[in-house]
């Protein structure tokens, strides 16, 4: 795993930290309960919570030093990854979504299910006019049925879902997975099974390949949906510049601006977004800062003034000695109260969460006296089987542990996108009570940009 550094933690009152670290693994709530409790039998941590969308753990431990490895083999004990991250880079540009690549596999696992699958699916439901008179006749749909099958397990659509189900076997956990690779294997089975021993009731290959092409491809639509939390955040990065102009004894040089440091010097002209938080030395300007403020109205700013970072000079040129750089300058700190909301949780998603961690066990025990209770009653096998299938696919919590983080994550991104910080996932929850709302000034509720609505003739003026 990737070295970390004391760049990796926020500092927290009490002689406490907070580190950061990216789960990989998790499908489900299920999941996020089991590594929260995980973290939590750490000794030294205090809090811990995780967040399904954003694939992040956030968690308050004392002395993080001491205690990184254990942290780490706490959460790979129970079959997940984990790696310690920077909560925020040196500029909120520097860390990029590792969402697009898993949009591309989702993508391309659901139409390899979809060209496997389909074929399936047709031969099954054609298959008694596909039979034919000649000994034998009858077996070819299915074999090729089974080997297709057999194809669509090992592809990108299937194999990932069963290595899932068999670590979260192995580990003695319960996940989706686990759900997903029992169902589609008893289908698989119970289909080789008839085939092998020439029973004339029907396989089952075609649920095995209904579920991975459902499961799929919602996958797909999670990643989207993940893409769509990370893009707002992705928008409001983007305000500040990659680059600044950073003024030396030598001259003025353009340099990244993760390599300006506090006390450099920085030149700002007309049309540029400021870099950095700082004090101007030298110059005046008229600056934007709608973006940050929502002042529609750019501000004059003169020598001792200070001028916050993602603000756009409109007119004339300043140069400003840096205060606050990177994570610490005003998009920074939005930046870092945005991720804080998004790995907040609200009162619903605590139930959802506490639901999910008992959920799928219930479920395969569910599905386990199903197959029992129909096999007692000397229904056929082909329902039994039909039936568990059902049982244990239908029930996934998936959906359970996803749509709240992710309703969440999107909300306070595009907010903070329009200006609006929300500090607290929960206060999104309690916002469905506001009856009424006070505000304190006019310019709360405008755009942000004048526009001109209409232009009058002043009387004796020329038409031009």
């Amino acid at each position: 795993m990737p070295s970390s550094s004391t760049s990796e933690t926020d500092a927290a009152t009490d002689g406490t930290a907070t580190v950061h670290l990216r789960i990989e693994g998790m499908t489900c709530g299920s999941c996020v309960a089991r590594v929260e409790r995980a973290l939590r039998s750490v000794p030294a941590v205090r809090h811990a919570a995780v967040n399904l969308t954003t694939e992040m753990a956030t968690v308050e431990v004392e002395s993080p030093s001491q205690h990184r490895r254990s942290l780490l083999e706490a959460v790979r004990r129970i079959g997940y990854d984990a790696e310690f991250v920077r909560p925020h880079a040196d500029t909120p540009l520097a860390e990029p979504s590792a969402h697009d690549p898993k949009l591309y596999q989702h993508k391309q696992a659901f139409w390899q299910a979809v060209m496997t699958g389909v074929p399936i699916l047709a031969l099954h439901w054609l298959s008694p006019w596909l039979r034919s008179s000649q000994p034998g006749g009858e077996v070819w749909p299915v074999a090729i049925q089974a080997i297709l099958c057999a194809m669509l397990l090992a592809s990108a659509a299937g194999a990932p879902i069963l290595v899932g189900g068999l670590r979260a076997l192995w580990h003695g956990s319960a996940n989706m997975d686990l759900l997903i690779a029992l169902g589609v294997s008893t289908a698989f089975v119970a289909g080789v099974a008839g085939l092998l021993t020439g029973s004339d009731r029907p396989p089952h290959f075609h649920a095995a390949a209904m579920i991975l092409i459902f499961i799929n491809f919602g996958r797909y639509l999670e990643a989207r949906a993940k893409k769509q939390a990370a893009s707002a955040m992705t928008a409001l990065a983007r305000r500040i510049p990659r680059t600044a102009e950073l003024v030396t004894p030598e001259g003025v040089r353009t340099v990244p601006v993760d390599r300006v440091r506090t006390g450099d010097r920085v030149r700002v002209l007309q049309d540029m977004t400021v870099p950095v938080d700082g004090r101007v030395v030298e110059g005046t300007a008229a600056v934007d800062e709608s973006a940050v403020t929502g002042e529609s109205v750019p501000r004059h700013r003169g020598v001792g003034d200070e001028v916050p970072a993602g603000g756009m000079v409109r007119e004339g040129s300043v140069t400003l000695e840096a205060t606050r750089v990177g994570a610490d300058s005003t998009i920074g700190r939005i930046l870092r109260a945005v991720r804080e909301a998004q790995a907040g949780k609200t009162a619903m998603q605590r139930i959802a969460d506490r639901v999910a961690g008992v959920f799928v066990p219930i479920v395969v025990a569910v599905a386990f006296v199903t197959l029992v209770g129909h096999l007692l009653t000397d229904a056929p096998w082909s329902t039994a089987v039909s039936r568990t299938v059902a049982v244990l696919v239908i029930a996934c919590p998936c959906a359970m542990g996803l749509a709240t983080p992710t309703a969440v994550a999107v909300a306070t991104g595009s907010a903070a996108v329009l200006g609006i910080l929300v500090r607290d996932a929960a206060a999104l929850e309690r916002a469905r009570n506001v009856r009424h709302m006070l505000l304190d000034k006019t310019g709360t509720l405008t755009t942000g940009r004048p526009e001109v609505m209409r232009v009058s003739r002043a009387p004796g003026a020329a038409d031009d």
